[in-house]
């Protein structure tokens, strides 16, 4: 095989390396070609392409004033080192968050302790007042129930006197029937009797309005 071929497939067979190496673990990898130095030089390194996001990262982290400074492709260390940058700044925040709401906290229990206040007092405070709302409302569901059964009772005692009322009414007019019977009886009154002379009074009247329309009818 020529000579200028053997280096061709060499200087090809290096690229691909570089590029499976640089698409696996999405870092700068530098590698010296001491062996073919034509190939190092040839070789280019791709970059990457900020997004909107890194592009901000960039300028908090102060690397560029701003965002028309930043080149449209950067090296993968420029970022990751933004990205570090930004979560050391958010942890020291979370930090300081941490320790300003510690020491509230301090002064928020000394001043409850100078005023005699704790958890406990608070606690029994809370449960004596719940078993006071409970007691009344069951003072107030007991006279509640203790009205109903009043009015019940009423109800039941007006209803109780009606029955007996009607009671009374009825024997009233049982023991009426009765006497009023017995004078019929003793004035030899009975409803057979007063039915005939009914019967017999019906039939004398039509037989009179009869006679009447008769003779009017002849004149």
């Amino acid at each position: 095989m020529p000579k200028g071929e053997t280096f061709s497939c060499l200087q090809y067979v290096s690229a691909l390396a570089v590029f499976h190496l640089l698409h696996e673990n999405r870092q700068i990898i530098v590698i010296s070609f001491v062996l073919f130095p034509e190939a190092r030089s040839s070789f280019k390194v791709p970059g990457y392409r900020p997004s909107d996001f890194d592009k901000k990262l960039l300028i908090w982290t102060g690397r560029f004033k701003r965002k028309e400074d930043i080149p449209e492709q950067v090296s993968f260390e420029m970022i990751d080192a933004a990205r570090n940058k930004v979560r050391v700044k958010a942890c020291y925040g979370m930090i300081i968050l941490s320790i300003v709401a510690c020491i509230g906290m301090v002064v928020l229990g000394k001043e409850a302790a100078g005023r005699h206040e704790n958890l406990t007092a608070q606690n029994m405070e809370k449960k004596a007042r719940y078993r006071e709302e409970s007691r009344k409302e069951r003072e107030a569901a007991a006279i509640d129930k203790a009205q109903f059964e009043m009015i019940d009772a009423a109800r039941n005692k007006v209803r109780v006197k009606a029955c007996y009322g009607m009671i009374i009414l009825s024997i009233v007019a049982c023991i009426g029937m009765v006497v009023l019977g017995k004078e019929a009886a003793g004035r030899h009154e009975n409803l057979t009797a007063q039915n005939m002379e009914k019967k017999a009074r019906y039939r004398e009247e039509s037989r009179k309005e009869r006679e009447a329309a008769a003779i009017d009818k002849a004149q």
